[in-house]
């Protein structure tokens, strides 16, 4: 299911089938699938990993699949989930929604009024994020987001 609503570029309902998939995964020790499809399924592992940050079970378990599928897996794919796409460290909640937004077109000061922060801490939170997602700018960020999908 999570390889059709992909294909149909229905990805609220892809994430939803590899949440169902992930769970039943998790519990048997399932590895073999996400290796078997991990050019499709890695944008969507990552989706679910930033997503599930407060769940540590299930987000060491994607973290664990990224790894494996990242070493079994040739080409470009190994290279997008090294270190530099998948922080050590995961992005705040408010990080997450500054770069959001940055990445969306909202100038510093309007993502402090949406925040009701001042524009320093927006700066800060914005320093933060790019040095734990190893961007500069904003299009590096913008492009690492859409790659991962993680964009609306």
């Amino acid at each position: 299911m999570v390889l059709a609503h992909n294909a149909r570029h229905d990805m609220v309902m892809a994430q939803r089938a590899l949440d169902e998939l992930l769970i039943r995964a998790q519990s048997a020790g399932y590895q073999r699938l996400f290796i078997d499809e991990a050019i499709v399924l890695a944008p969507l592992l990552l989706s679910f990993l930033l997503a599930k940050r407060e769940q540590p079970a299930m987000a060491t378990y994607a973290q664990n699949l990224l790894n494996v599928v990242s070493s079994q897996s040739p080409g470009s794919f190994a290279s997008d989930t090294q270190d530099s796409v998948l922080p050590n460290e995961p992005l705040t909640p408010q990080e997450e929604r500054s770069v959001y937004l940055f990445v969306n077109g909202l100038s510093k000061k309007e993502i402090a009024d949406e925040l009701r922060i001042s524009v320093n801490t927006v700066k800060t939170h914005l320093q933060r994020a790019y040095h734990k997602l190893n961007v500069s700018t904003r299009a590096e960020a913008r492009e690492m987001a859409r790659r991962h999908k993680l964009l609306q």
